[in-house]
């Protein structure tokens, strides 16, 4: 099937891992999002008026195996008991909302924990929200902290983040905030991350040493961010959180450093 979209025709789905699991995709006035079954998540967020991939990295390359990683963003996992359970590599049961196709849902049941895992992806004008929703079948009470891994390529970039009494923070390890926002090197623009509830969040940059003709060069290669938040469940009882990826343009707002956002 095809999707028209002005004058570009585009396929509505289509295996870019080679995996057998075709990914989906959403279109909107300024972004277009590549959703994956695979993790339930994000293969590319493309902001239209840069034509730039928010969401692009640069894997390592591996010197004996010869291939590359794909990393795709706001894969699950769980901290529990001590152990961590990770869902980067499980096939979510997907269900496109809406004819416009800018509401998917990914759900994954874990029968070993008891957890049922919902992500509702809503693609709107100025941002792309996802929905988490976890509903506890055990009989007991459960206590975990649950993570979502967004990768991205800016080069040189620094967190910061707003705290209660509305001051900016910065650094690579954060508690207890609602919003932190990445702003590149040129401060051309700002990537935003706004949720409904406290998260923890921890930055790390990986890069790759190479020897060139300059010498040994270390090259950066993508930016890992881990939002984690804090859940306690009842039997039956569901924790729900949202989280609105945004990019904000210096152009478009000159106080971006001061001024908040809501989800």
């Amino acid at each position: 099937m095809l999707i028209e979209k002005g004058e570009t025709i585009y396929p509505d789905n289509y295996d870019l891992n080679e995996n057998y699991n075709p990914d989906c995709f959403a279109f909107g006035k300024i972004y277009t999002v590549v959703l994956n079954p695979i993790g339930g998540s994000v293969d590319e967020f493309d902001y239209l008026p840069y034509s730039v991939n928010l969401f692009d990295t640069v894997a390592a390359w591996d010197k004996v195996s010869h291939c590359v990683s794909k990393l795709t963003s706001f894969t699950d996992s769980i901290a529990i008991n001590g152990n961590i359970h990770d869902y980067k590599e499980v096939c979510y049961e997907m269900d496109i909302l809406n004819r416009a196709r800018t509401d998917f849902i990914f759900s994954y049941q874990d029968k070993e924990l008891g957890l049922e895992i919902s992500k509702h992806y809503k693609l709107r004008n100025q941002t792309l929200s996802l929905e988490i929703t976890i509903i506890n079948h055990k009989e007991s009470v459960v206590n975990f902290d649950y993570s979502t891994n967004v990768y991205f390529t800016m080069p040189n970039s620094s967190a910061f983040a707003y705290d209660a009494k509305r001051q900016m923070v910065l650094g690579n390890c954060l508690k207890g905030i609602k919003n932190v926002r990445f702003s590149d090197a040129e401060k051309k623009y700002i990537l935003s991350f706004t949720a409904t509830k406290d998260f923890n969040f921890n930055e790390e940059q990986f890069s790759q040493s190479e020897i060139s003709t300059l010498g040994n060069e270390l090259l950066y290669l993508y930016t890992r961010s881990v939002f984690e938040f804090p859940v306690q469940l009842e039997k039956e009882q569901a924790f729900t959180v949202s989280i609105a990826t945004r990019l904000i343009d210096n152009k478009e707002k000159k106080n971006v450093f001061t001024k908040q956002e809501s989800v």
